[in-house]
């Protein structure tokens, strides 16, 4: 400005210091706001998406760096829902975490058969709630088969942790990209493996244009892992 031009040195250097003092200060006390709040994560992704170089480096970060140090400190639970914006959501600690918990604590109920549900670009737990019909034939099956939904950010999530979090808790994009959908992928094949399923039946809840685009990659690997795969549609069941 050309005020702080016309001051000497001396007060232009003590007038640049306080601003510098203040905008460091601010951003200190929005980390830890940040913090206070569960939501570090997604100030590191607003602040990390202002500039390329800095965007360069956090996407260099999230794919080669230890994911337990991230999940270190993050908590099991939060009181607020999580903000999903695109396909580096996938490395969320939140996710990280649940996904190998879900590997390490689920015991399958059902004699090896999995009726896996999907629901193209919208939030199948969303839709799960808003439609009683399917809600009931999910109840029904329950007692035949074990039920997983899959989510973009998560692989294959068993229908009995819909409630909890981070499952529950979340607000979400609808962006569903390729390659987000092969970053998940192995997180299906090894769910598939690790619980020794050997009949997979996959069906949508939406829109069945959205389904076959989106789960193409799914649908392949599921035919490689399961002894058996076959669509069905949810209105047969």
């Amino acid at each position: 400005p050309k005020e702080l031009l016309a001051t000497d040195r001396d007060e232009r250097i003590r007038n640049i210091s306080l601003h510098n003092l203040a905008t460091s200060s601010a951003e200190i006390k929005q980390i830890r706001v940040s913090l206070r709040e569960g939501r570090l994560w997604e100030l590191i992704e607003q602040k990390a998406k202002s500039h390329p170089a800095l965007f360069k480096a956090f996407n260099y970060v999230l794919k080669n760096s230890e994911k337990s140090y991230w999940e270190l400190l993050t908590p099991l639970t939060k009181q607020v829902g999580l903000k999903i914006f695109d396909e580096f959501s996938y490395y969320r600690p939140e996710f990280t975490k649940a996904r190998r918990r879900i590997i390490e604590n689920f015991t399958p109920h059902s004699d090896q058969i999995l009726l896996l549900l999907t629901s193209g670009k919208k939030n199948p737990i969303e839709l799960l709630y808003a439609n009683e019909n399917i809600r009931k034939t999910i109840k029904q099956e329950l007692r035949e088969y074990d039920i997983g939904i899959f989510l973009p950010f998560i692989g294959i999530l068993p229908i009995e942790l819909i409630e909890t979090f981070p499952f529950s808790q979340y607000v979400f994009s609808n962006i569903v990209s390729r390659n987000l959908i092969e970053m998940v992928n192995k997180d299906v094949q090894e769910f598939i493996k690790e619980m020794k399923y050997e009949r997979v039946m996959l069906t949508y809840i939406d829109s069945e244009e959205e389904f076959k685009q989106q789960m193409d990659p799914i649908e392949n690997s599921l035919r490689k892992v399961a002894k058996e795969f076959q669509f069905v549609n949810i209105k047969d069941l």
